[in-house]
This record gives C-alpha cells, sequence and structure tokens, in this order.
C-alpha cells in the first residue's frame, strides 16, 4: 500500500485542480464583498472615533477651547484619520467659546449624519457579503455533486435507497 503525502508533515501533494471558471466568477465576487465590507467596516471604525471625541466636546459645553480640538485632533490622528484633512477642519473653527461650541454641535450634526449613511452601507454590504458566502457554497455543493458520489477523497461509495426499488427485483411479498 503506497503512504500519502501528509502536507503537515512538508510531504509534497499534487497540485489542487484549478477551479472552473463559475467558481473562479463566485470567488472573484466574494472577494469584491469581502473588500467592500473591510472598507466600509474601517470607515465606521473611524466615525466611532469622531463620535467619541465629538461626544467629549459637546459636553464640555461653552468651555470647549482650542487647544481642546487640537487634543482631540491628536486622538483621531492615532485612530486613523488623515492629519491634513483634521488640519483643514480646525482651520475653519472658530477662536470664541460661544462660536465654537456652536461649531461643534453642528459637527456633530454632520457626524450623526454621516452615520446613519454608513450603518447603511454597512447593512447593505453585510447583506452582500452573505450572499457571495452563499453563493460559493452552493456553487461547491453543485460541482460536487455533478461530479459523483466518489469526486471527494475518502467518500463513502454510494449505497442503494432501500426505500427505491432496483431494477429487475420483486416486490417483497411480506
Amino acid at each position: 500500500m503506497a503512504k500519502k503525502p501528509n502536507p503537515l508533515m512538508g510531504e509534497a501533494q499534487a497540485p489542487a485542480a484549478a477551479p472552473s471558471p463559475f467558481m473562479q466568477y463566485l470567488h472573484d465576487a466574494h472577494g469584491a464583498a469581502q473588500a467592500q465590507w473591510d472598507k466600509i467596516s474601517a470607515s465606521t471604525a473611524r466615525l466611532a472615533a469622531v463620535r467619541g471625541v465629538l461626544d467629549e466636546l459637546t459636553l464640555m459645553g461653552d468651555n470647549v477651547t482650542t487647544e481642546d480640538l487640537v487634543k482631540g485632533a491628536g486622538k483621531l490622528v492615532d485612530a486613523g484619520l488623515a492629519p491634513v484633512a483634521l488640519a483643514g477642519l480646525l482651520a475653519d473653527a472658530p477662536e470664541t467659546p460661544a462660536a465654537l461650541a456652536g461649531w461643534v454641535k453642528q459637527q456633530d450634526a454632520r457626524v450623526t449624519q454621516q452615520e446613519a449613511a454608513a450603518k447603511q452601507a454597512e447593512t447593505q454590504a453585510r447583506h452582500q457579503l452573505g450572499v457571495s458566502s452563499l453563493r460559493v457554497l452552493m456553487g461547491l455543493g453543485a460541482e460536487h455533486a455533478s461530479a459523483g458520489p466518489n469526486a471527494m477523497p475518502g467518500a463513502p461509495a454510494a449505497a442503494a435507497n432501500p426505500l427505491v426499488p432496483m431494477p429487475g427485483a420483486t416486490p417483497n411479498a411480506n
């Protein structure tokens, strides 16, 4: 009996067959859905960081200072936001505390709108990722079914169905 190669022990195996064009299409579509999900998830994480800083600044009310804004911007840079974009945003901030508190409220309202849009995009991306996952699973099942019962290594031989009479067999007279 020939010894089967064990990939866990560093023994070479025969290369896997190339996927069918149909399966390649399904995998490509799933990859695109996964990339979209990853991008939206990263965007949602950045929005959550912005929300945390804005909540802190909003609680300060009229006591907000430009130094507080700079500290908050530093936290956002640490969270992955672009420093140049934050610098441009801070350049538009007013100087007086009362005007600064109003500006923070405006930014809070803008981020609330962005969060609603991000939640909708996240729901849609989650749905697309689930659909593409199911399509890949269904495609794999269809390929294995069309290849026959012994197509998978280690699959048991097909057994006769006792509920369906075999051709040429006589019914049981019991």
